[in-house]
């Protein structure tokens, strides 16, 4: 087994007048142990969408990033929360987040009308 299969490449500016910040940790590399991966293209509904995270028993890394142009998403690893954790605004910022290993199922919800949204998790 190699290190360091999984790359990724971040880098967030602002520049809105005199605010401005610029993110850049650069690369960053970590190992995975198995070879697993979960992709697909899921249709979710105004009302909670489970998907469950199949072919992968740990969960890592997590890529998900809204398709529709007009509504947002909604996303949490536990059904029906008070609150949602986070949010999928309209073809905007894909979110990249790592999942806490246990975590196999993850709970969508559109905002207004049925959005598609891709889903990437690679195993630990």
């Amino acid at each position: 087994m190699m290190a360091n299969e999984i790359t990724t490449n971040l880098r967030v500016q602002l520049a809105n007048g005199s605010l401005l910040s610029d993110f850049n940790p650069g690369r960053i590399q970590i190992n995975q142990t198995g070879q697993g991966k979960f992709e697909s293209v899921r249709l979710i509904a105004t009302s909670e969408t489970s998907v469950a995270l199949t072919g992968i028993t740990t969960p890592c890394v997590a890529i998900f990033y809204n398709l529709d142009a007009t509504n947002y998403v909604e996303y949490d690893t536990v059904t029906a929360p008070t609150e949602y954790l986070g949010k999928l605004f309209p073809s905007g910022i894909p979110n990249i987040l790592t999942l806490n290993t246990t975590r196999t199922t993850i709970y969508f919800k559109a905002n207004t009308a049925a959005c598609n949204v891709q889903i990437v998790v690679l195993e630990l």
